[in-house]
This record gives structure tokens, sequence and C-alpha cells, in this order.
């Protein structure tokens, strides 16, 4: 199979064309294939976070009740072939994600980042297995998404950087105010003895 890249109204995305001689001729490129192509792409382009699962065989109502749980979380499901997936990534920016795609996939993509919520609630579901992905346009393993899901907050980071720059600036205005406070005393005290200096020599 020989990879050509086609231009879609949602751009370029690579589609497969099987060149086999013979009886059956040239096979022209799959349209359909092409459109499922570039619906991935476009699902990874604008996902923040998009997670590769192999999948173990199980019933159709057993996947159905993980895809309805995962819903209820924010997350969409999606299962594609190994051929269209290769197709979606193909020398584009996610070209990384080639490599986990050789087993019975399900792909889950989410609008937000929400890692911590994700790996919690497939830890222990037995049918999927966690492969890696694309969090924030940076490609993760399996444990990098175990690392990123124990990070604090970022609104509580934020918090705490606020807190630090307000405590610094307010310990730069003290130091400032203070230096400003001994310059006038000392000019003060300047003023005062130049006075009564000057205040004796009329005197005598």
């Amino acid at each position: 199979m020989k990879p050509i890249r086609e231009q879609t109204p949602n751009g370029a995305v690579s589609v497969w064309r099987c060149d086999k001689r013979g009886k059956k001729g040239k096979k022209t490129p799959n349209a359909y294939e092409a459109f499922l192509a570039t619906e991935i792409f476009r699902l990874l382009d604008e996902s923040s976070l998009a997670a590769v699962f192999h999948k173990i065989p199980t019933t159709n109502r057993d996947y159905y009740s993980i895809r309805l749980r995962l819903h209820k979380a924010g997350f969409s499901t999606y299962s594609f072939t190994n051929k269209v997936l290769r197709a979606a990534v193909q020398d584009t920016k996610y070209h990384n994600l080639l490599p986990l795609f050789e087993s019975n996939n399900v792909l889950v993509f989410c609008k937000e980042s929400n890692v911590k919520a994700l790996v919690e609630k497939t830890r222990r579901l037995s049918q999927l297995h966690l492969l890696g992905g694309v969090v924030d346009n940076q490609l993760l393993s399996a444990a990098g998404f175990e690392r990123y899901a124990h990070l604090p907050p970022l609104e509580g980071v934020l918090g705490q950087l606020c807190s630090i720059l307000n405590t610094a600036t307010g310990k730069i205005t003290r130091l400032a105010s203070s230096h400003q406070m001994a310059l006038s005393q000392h000019l003060e005290n300047y003023v005062k003895q130049n006075q009564e200096g000057k205040t004796v020599e009329t005197e005598s």
C-alpha cells in the first residue's frame, strides 16, 4: 500500500492507495476512508485531550456501558480501523501516534484536558488499556498520563503563584519605603544640625 495526500475542505490528510496489478487492476482511493480520516484529524485538532486505548475483546453490551460511562464524564468515544487511523495522522503533526495503531483501538476525545477524570474512570476497566495520546498538543505515554493526572489543579498553582508574587511585591515596597524614610530622617537631621550650627555662630 502506498500513501498519498489528498486535499480536503478541512486540510490535507493522508489516504491509502492500493496499487494492485493483475486481473483486478488498480484500486482508487476509498472516499469513505478519506472522509473518516478527515474527521479523525479534525477531532484531534479540536480536542485538548485525545487518548488511545487498546480494546480487549468484549461484548457489545459491555462496550456500550463503557461508552455511556465515559460520555457522562464528558468524553467522546470512537472506534476506527487502523488503516483509517494511520491515514488520519500520516505526514501530520500527529504522526508520532502511528506506533499506537497496531491493534484493536478505541479513541477517547475531550474538549478539555481532563486527564485526571479519564485516568480515574478507566483505571479499573479491564476492557480498555491506555496506550498513550495527546494532551494540549503534547504526546504522552500511558505513564505520562498517570503523572499528569497527579499534578495539582492549574487554578491552585496559579493561586499560589499570585500569593508568592504579592508577598514579594509587599517586601519590595516595604524595603523601598524604609530606605526612603531613612534618607528623609538623615536629611532632616542634617538640616537641623546646620541650623543649630548657624545659630551658635550668630550668638557668638
